[in-house]
């Protein structure tokens, strides 16, 4: 769950209860410690534009955040369009602009959805 280095620097692995113990000349202290685990509380989606011209792409990216606002590297997002018919999007979040209309562009990590809305133009 944790490790320490010689210095006393405690890295958290895992979310548990540890128990960290030292000594100085031979008198032990201790201190428990509860790790809470990083879980995926929010997704934001950035877009470069908020509109395309029908044939255009636009790469979107996907941003991850945990309970206390920090950024979760190495998370994989899913995407997902609310209307094909007006544009698509990749496994890698590229959308083709495919016919005018708005259109919700959703990224999912871990069960947790963020959004962008496009506009597509002819």
């Amino acid at each position: 769950m944790a490790t320490v280095s010689a210095t006393g620097l405690l890295q958290a692995l895992a979310g548990g209860t540890v128990t960290v113990t030292a000594a100085i000349s031979n008198v032990p202290g201790s201190l428990s410690l509860t790790v809470t685990a990083r879980v995926t509380t929010s997704v934001t989606v950035s877009s470069p534009t908020q509109t395309l011209q029908v044939g255009e792409t636009a790469q979107l990216t996907a941003q991850a955040r945990d309970q206390f606002g920090d950024v979760l590297a190495g998370k994989t997002a899913a995407w997902s369009t609310a209307d094909s018919t007006i544009a698509t999007v990749s496994s890698a979040g590229l959308v083709q602009a495919l016919a005018p209309g708005t259109v919700g562009i959703a990224a999912t990590v871990d069960g947790v959805a963020g959004s962008v809305s496009l506009t597509v133009v002819p």
